[in-house]
């Protein structure tokens, strides 16, 4: 005879980063997990696979478009936001008019809002969409849970942030404490599959150690884990280790408009220096993906360049490329951030003083990063940063665009940037493949940026856990989570 399985009811996530706001429609509503926290209680039109291929339906249910301008979308009937409202086209219409407002200035709905010229409803589940120019990328737009998530009109016009909570996805927030903690019970009215959990609590726990415990003594059920700890739990029965490479890649900047960076020959030298996989042994303990070519792309990334040759190091070559360079004996500044990145900035400082440059290293929190790393702000030599990368090849336009903030090496380079802008209204994929495969060759070239490794988002999660899925760019989905209870 069968056992009933039995499921525990409550599940408890612990974070890594403050939640300050639950919201698609205010700048605080930003934070470093919001994906995991969004895919709890919102939907968008379309869903997107953990693996970037496959689109599915959601809110709509069919969709077309002959030229990536002007889309039709059906959306789906019967579905009830979390204060009872029914989802109509006009909550659609409504998620873009609120995105254009100023009070949603800097959020990612805002952005693409941007790009949205009209919205006509043609009934209460049927809408038509016209963008301000073709975009061969809209449906990633419109199926990541950072683009288009879906709002209720009724909700924010009666409360702006109470309502912004409110979404149609399959957990409604009961309980929300800033910086604290988010309680969410399960929509027992979701127009899809419910796990068998009842109530979800995410936490914000700041400190490794201490999350690391409230698992060990079942005070918490999923947690975020550092490397570091990997090898503590792995094939620990107790404990399930679910893990998945992130997408975005890792790598060095050298600040183009500087002394000694500005010189190709000193990039090529500390290119040919470095060694990636003792950063991921040192720094990582080992758990990281070396880039395998000396491209800044991430994996999974669309029109990856497989032919860009790899830089592996060679300390007599680093030696000939800096002796041709300008370089006078004087600093330079590797900025890090906290964490593992400021390990990692220890080893490239020691592997530059190898062949005879005095780097050193600066540490500091994102809000000071946030603030030397302006455009307008030159006085960081180099960076050790991780370059975000989803399934699209147009996330590397952050990198190239001038006047940019994302820009960290201040790099120039017109040719680069026209192929980019090209790329975006490009219909045809083999010449999107042309555009990008050559702006990879023009990155390594010039070596403004030296790719390195991948890091893993690693979960910790007492045994039982299921129901997991993390996705390459951090935008993890944990509604389907549950934990059986052992014999």
């Amino acid at each position: 005879e069968q056992k009933e399985v039995k499921y525990q009811d409550t599940i408890v996530r612990l974070m890594m980063d403050k939640v300050n706001k639950v919201s698609t429609i205010d700048i605080g509503g930003r934070c470093m997990l919001m994906g995991e926290v969004w895919n709890m209680c919102y939907d968008t039109l379309i869903n997107l696979s953990s693996d970037f291929k496959e689109y599915t339906p959601c809110l709509a249910t069919e969709w077309d478009t002959e030229d990536y301008q002007h889309f039709h979308f059906k959306l789906r009937e019967g579905v009830k936001f979390h204060n009872g409202e029914p989802f109509t086209a006009d909550d659609v219409l409504f998620t873009y008019e609120i995105g254009c407002t100023s009070e949603s200035a800097g959020t990612s709905l805002a952005s693409r809002c941007a790009q949205i010229e009209s919205i006509e409803v043609l009934n209460d589940y049927e809408i038509n969409m016209t963008l301000k120019q073709a975009n061969y990328d809209w449906l990633y737009e419109m199926a990541t849970i950072l683009g288009f998530p879906i709002v209720n009109r009724e909700a924010i016009e009666a409360d702006r942030d109470a309502g912004a909570m409110i979404g149609t996805g399959p957990w409604k927030i009961t309980e929300f404490v800033s910086g604290d903690y988010i309680v969410y019970e399960r929509n027992d009215d979701y127009f899809d599959e419910l796990p068998p959990t009842k109530k979800v609590i995410f936490r914000y726990i700041s400190e490794v150690t201490a999350r690391n415990i409230m698992v060990e003594n079942g005070e918490a059920d999923s947690s975020v884990l550092n490397e570091a700890d990997i090898a503590k739990y792995d094939n620990n029965p107790n404990f399930v280790i679910d893990y998945k490479f992130n997408s975005s890649c890792g790598y060095l900047s050298f600040n183009t408009q500087r002394p000694n960076t500005s010189d190709y020959n000193f990039r090529m030298a500390v290119a040919y220096a470095v060694n990636v996989q003792e950063m991921i042994d040192i720094a990582l303990n080992g758990y990281g993906k070396a880039q395998p070519n000396s491209t800044l792309w991430g994996m999974g990334t669309a029109y990856y360049n497989e032919d860009i040759p790899l830089i592996e190091q060679d300390l007599e070559k680093a030696k000939e490329y800096l002796a041709k360079s300008s370089y006078d004996g004087g600093k330079v500044e590797i900025v890090a951030t906290l964490g593992y990145t400021q390990s990692v900035a220890q080893v490239v400082m020691a592997q530059m003083q190898a062949i005879g440059i005095d780097a050193y290293v600066t540490c500091v929190d994102n809000a000071t990063l946030s603030q030397r790393g302006r455009w307008d702000n030159n006085d960081i030599d180099m960076l050790v940063l991780q370059q975000m990368m989803g399934p699209l090849g147009k996330d590397i336009n952050n990198c190239l665009t001038p006047n940019s903030d994302y820009n960290k090496a201040k790099w120039i380079n017109e040719e680069a940037a026209a192929l980019a802008e090209k790329a975006l209204y490009e219909p045809d994929g083999e010449e999107r493949q042309a555009d990008y495969y050559r702006i990879q060759e023009i990155m390594f070239e010039e070596m403004p940026y030296f790719p390195t490794y991948h890091v893993g988002i690693w979960a910790l999660e007492r045994a039982g856990v299921g129901g997991v899925n993390l996705f390459p760019n951090a935008n993890n989905d944990f509604s389907m989570v549950y934990r059986i209870i052992p014999d």
